[in-house]
This record gives C-alpha cells, sequence and structure tokens, in this order.
C-alpha cells in the first residue's frame, strides 16, 4: 500500500507556476490601482481648471457691466487665455491617463485568467488526491474488516 505519500500532505505540482502567476496577478492590481487613481487625480485637476475659468469668465462679464479698466480686462483675457490652454493640456493628459488605465486594465484581465487557469488545475489535482486518499482509506478499512471478520470465523 502507499499510504507514506499521501500521508504528507497534497502538493500541487505546478505550486512554483501558480505562485508566480499569482505574483503578476498582484503586480497588475497595483499597477492598475495605481493608473487608476492618477486618472482621478488628472480628471479632478481638469475639473479644477474648467471651474476656475468659469469663474473668472463669469467675473469678467459682471466687470464689463460695471466699472473695469482696460488693464483688468487685459489681466482677465490673458489669464482666460491661459486657462484655456491649462485645459486643452490637461485634457489630453486625462485621455493618456485613460488609455495607461485601460492598458492596466488589459493586462490585469490577462493575468488574472492565467493565475486562474492553474488554480483550476490545482483544484481538479486537490480532488484527484483527496479521492485517491478516500480509495485508499476505503481500502484500509475494508482489509482491517476482512481481516477482523476472518479471525472471528476460525
Amino acid at each position: 500500500m502507499n499510504t507514506g505519500v499521501l500521508s504528507v500532505g497534497f502538493k500541487f505540482r505546478y505550486q512554483s507556476l501558480l505562485s508566480y502567476r499569482e505574483h503578476l496577478k498582484e503586480k497588475a492590481e497595483i499597477e492598475f490601482g495605481s493608473a487608476q487613481g492618477s486618472l482621478q487625480k488628472a480628471r479632478q485637476e481638469l475639473e479644477l481648471y474648467e471651474y476656475r475659468h468659469s469663474t473668472a469668465r463669469m467675473s469678467l462679464e459682471q466687470g464689463l457691466t460695471g466699472r473695469m479698466t482696460s488693464g483688468e480686462i487685459a489681466a482677465y483675457s490673458d489669464y482666460l487665455n491661459g486657462m484655456k490652454k491649462r485645459i486643452a493640456s490637461q485634457k489630453q493628459e486625462v485621455a493618456r491617463k485613460e488609455r495607461v488605465a485601460a492598458e492596466k486594465r488589459k493586462n490585469l484581465l490577462e493575468r488574472t485568467k492565467e493565475y486562474r487557469i492553474i488554480e483550476k488545475v490545482q483544484e481538479k489535482d486537490h480532488q484527484k488526491w483527496m479521492q485517491q486518499l478516500s480509495r485508499l482509506e476505503q481500502k484500509r478499512v475494508d482489509e482491517m474488516s476482512v481481516t477482523r471478520h476472518g479471525r472471528d470465523f476460525h
């Protein structure tokens, strides 16, 4: 009987591969989270620029109906033009970070899929091991019963 091998415990034949793929999956999760955080920060910055631009535009409109010097009007105009450039630049940055986040998400999905494939192999191997252990245990119990009943019949 080969119960010595099974009594040691289940050892997955591809454990190092499973561990490696788990590491890659965790790394991809961290990278995706970082990309999402960076994207969120870029979007918030864009919202802030748009808010400042809108506020300055409303102030300029109110100033035009009141008493505003040509120097103040020029300053507001320069500020608004600068904010438009910042907004355009920030929109490009948001788009770039969206592409990076999408790429990191795709990578995470691939790494998760690769990990789950090996994880399923491990689950199947473990089930086979449990079935084999159960069969050996049943065989041992049967042998004990035969031995005990065999003595009773003599």
